[in-house]
């Protein structure tokens, strides 16, 4: 079993948190045009495919995602830095 490193740890919480971030935006810039579809489909009385098929989530639930994202990047940041200053620790003991 290949366990890896805590600057890598560090790197992947980072990474995992753009991604939700990233998501987490795609879908507030998302529900007002979804808002605006489902407004004009109750006006022709037409059921529209975006609001039946991927129902979206609340702006407010988005939001909560973009914090935790948030805090737990600076979590990463956190690892990655305390792998490095390890690693210096070491660098000074062995040199």
């Amino acid at each position: 079993m290949n366990i890896p490193s805590a600057g890598i740890s560090g790197y992947q919480m980072i990474n995992r948190s753009v991604q939700q971030i990233d998501q987490a935006g795609r879908e507030i810039a998302r529900d007002p045009v979804e808002q605006q579809n489902a407004a004009q489909a109750e006006q022709t009385g037409m059921l529209s495919n975006t609001t039946v098929n991927h129902p979206s989530k609340p702006v407010e639930q988005s939001l909560v995602s973009m914090l935790e994202a948030e805090l737990g990047a600076k979590a990463g940041v956190k690892v990655v830095a305390a792998d490095n200053e390890r690693i210096g620790t070491l660098i000074d003991i062995e040199v």
